[in-house]
């Protein structure tokens, strides 16, 4: 069975998603990735780069 990564389309195998720790939940569903960087951008971060270093930035508000 396959199912559609959320932010590209692309069809994934949800078992490959989950053993690679490419899924999310939101509001009690479960979405499947086809990559970290979808999972980010789903996730609303964005990835920063600065010199040789790497930051991911959290976009929204914080949880209180």
């Amino acid at each position: 069975m396959k199912v559609k990564d959320p932010s590209c389309g692309m069809d994934v195998d949800p078992n490959k998603s989950e053993k690679l720790g490419l899924t999310s939940v939101k509001n009690n569903k479960k979405y499947y990735f086809c990559s970290k960087q979808c999972k980010d951008k789903f996730e609303g971060k964005k990835e920063v780069k600065s010199g040789k270093e790497k930051a991911v930035i959290q976009i929204g508000r914080a949880h209180v």
